[in-house]
């Protein structure tokens, strides 16, 4: 569902939101201190999303999607460890 690139991380929705409207948040969630969470609107293409990491944000964080589409509601939450 994502993947952990130099300076973000790729989003990718499932196959069948492609082409579809999708609307909601994603949260970068750094347990450590809450003023280094990162927080963003969905904005993708296609079925995928870039979400920029601001530099010096390595350690562990949780990942957290929810979004909407088609009227339905859906959530994603994974713990993560950026190096």
């Amino acid at each position: 569902r994502y993947t952990l690139e130099p300076g973000s991380i790729r989003i990718r929705f499932p196959k069948e939101f492609e082409g579809r409207e999708i609307t909601g948040h994603v949260l970068l969630y750094y347990p450590a201190d809450s003023k280094k969470d990162v927080n963003a609107a969905i904005r993708a293409e296609g079925n995928v999303m870039t979400l920029a990491i601001p530099e010096n944000r390595s350690g562990m964080h949780v990942l957290q999607v929810s979004w909407e589409s088609g009227g339905l509601s859906y959530y994603f939450e994974e713990n993560l460890f950026i190096p």
